[in-house]
This record gives structure tokens, sequence and C-alpha cells, in this order.
């Protein structure tokens, strides 16, 4: 009788567990990575926005109303627009803990004339606020460069215009 030569059984159950577990971990680990990475961006994205807002806002708040209300003419104390809105951006972002300025903070305040439509007696305030950000968990070992945040925020001073005596300032974010 002739005899058929049997298969080997390879004893290789249970390798596909093995396989499977050691991918979802590189899986969940990654995941992880990226919510950290993406919640550092959106944490800094929400204070810039903040501070730029903010800024913009003390800046077109200077306006000089004895000048308006003596000429029609908006001005802003000398000075006093764009120092008061980067003084303001940067008491914003300090760090909460050391009470220091953050490194790298690129702060730039500008003064502008209002939209085509808008009243002569208005002007603009554009704050906008940019640093660099190093992802805290840069896994592939630094070779990604660091992510800019940048926000920008404009501020309108309307003067003689919405006040209901006709002759103060107000300001609009």
């Amino acid at each position: 009788m002739l005899t058929l030569p049997r298969r080997r059984r390879h004893r290789s159950h249970g390798q596909i567990i093995i396989i499977f577990a050691l991918m979802l971990t590189t899986f969940l680990f990654g995941l992880v990575v990226a919510v950290i990475d993406l919640s550092t961006i959106y944490g800094a994205e929400s204070k810039f926005a903040r501070a730029a807002q903010n800024g913009a806002v003390a800046g077109a708040a200077q306006v000089d109303v004895d000048t308006f209300i003596a000429t029609g003419q908006v001005t802003i104390l000398p000075g006093s627009g764009p120092a008061v809105c980067r003084s303001t951006i940067t008491q914003e972002l300090r760090d909460p803990t050391t009470h220091q300025s953050l490194p790298n903070v690129i702060a730039t305040c500008t003064i502008g004339n209002p939209p085509a439509n808008g009243l002569p007696g208005n002007y603009q305030m554009t704050a906008t606020v940019s640093r660099p950000i190093d992802l805290p968990l840069n896994f592939l070992g630094g070779v990604l460069p660091p992510f800019t945040v940048t926000q920008t925020y404009t501020a309108l001073a309307q003067c003689g215009f919405t006040t209901p005596d006709a002759t103060g300032c107000t300001t609009t974010p």
C-alpha cells in the first residue's frame, strides 16, 4: 500500500493576533500623537486670535476725541494707537506661570483707512500675531518644520456717526 506523505502542520496558530496587536498599538500611538499636536495648534490659534482682537480694539480706542470734537477730523493720540495695540498683545501672550513674554512672537499693528463704504469719521486698526509652534510630539525625530500660527483681527473706530450725541467715538470689533 502506497502512502502519501502527510502534510506537515506548521504551528502558526495565533500569529495573526500578535501582528494585529502590534499594528493596532502603532496606529493608536500615531492617533494620540496627532490629537496632541492638533490640540496644541488649536490652543495657540485661539490664544493668538484673542490677543489680536484685544490689541486691535485697544489700538482703535486711541482716538483723540478732543481733536474730533474741535475739527471733525479723526486722529489718534500721538504715538498711541499701534503702541497700545502691541502692548496689549504682549500682555495677552505672557506665559501664565513665569509672566514672561513668549519668544518668537511677531506682532504688527497698522492703522488703515476704513472700507470703501465706510464713513469719513472712521479708521481701522489691524493687528496680526504670528509665531512658529514646535509640535510637542514630533515623532519623526524633528524632521518636520515648525508650524506657524497666524491670526489677524481688524477693529473699526467710528466717530460722530453711531454715538447718540454724535460727538464721541466708539470701537466696534
